[in-house]
């Protein structure tokens, strides 16, 4: 996850929520983590490296970096013989590469609003349905709840790894 200018301290379970709900599914619930932040010329810096391991027992890595100077999103899987990469790259739109046994199948970007490419959009449309049909949106707190206690985990294990940030 990039972003620019990102130096809230909390982005780590205000926004990163969004990777971990995405790596939740694709990858399955999460049954450990090991969060580190690295140090930057002798300061605490924002940036988050979270490896994962999966119930099913696949591994993932989840690294945040809000002060990168991009505004996008890398999703990567790997597996014997294939590499499937997915970015959302402000302004241009949503691209997906496919290589099987190094061979590059699949090369489509599609451009598209950045609120749209990210799914902005698509919550605003939800949280409008459900108000007009008088239902619950999806997902509801049910679904994302497991991630935001594991961000809120993956943050108190960073205050008491490397000190609360001030």
């Amino acid at each position: 996850m990039f972003r620019d200018q990102r130096l809230e301290p909390d982005f780590l379970w205000s926004t990163g929520i969004h990777a971990v709900d995405a790596l939740r599914h694709i990858g399955g619930e999460v049954a450990s983590f090991d969060v580190h932040k690295p140090f930057v010329s002798g300061a605490v810096s924002n940036v988050h490296s979270v490896n994962m391991r999966f119930t099913d027992g696949c591994t993932g890595r989840l690294d945040i970096l809000p002060t990168s100077g991009l505004d996008e999103e890398v999703y990567e899987l790997f597996g014997d013989g294939y590499r499937v990469t997915i970015s959302t790259l402000k302004p241009t739109g949503i691209g997906l590469r496919c290589w099987h046994h190094n061979e590059l199948l699949i090369h489509d970007d599609q451009p598209g609003p950045h609120d749209v490419v990210r799914g902005e959009y698509a919550e605003v449309a939800e949280f409008v349905r459900a108000i007009t049909d008088k239902a619950h949106p999806r997902p509801g707190i049910e679904d994302v709840l497991p991630s935001i206690e594991i961000c809120c985990a993956m943050q108190r294990s960073c205050d008491v790894r490397y000190g609360a940030l001030k």
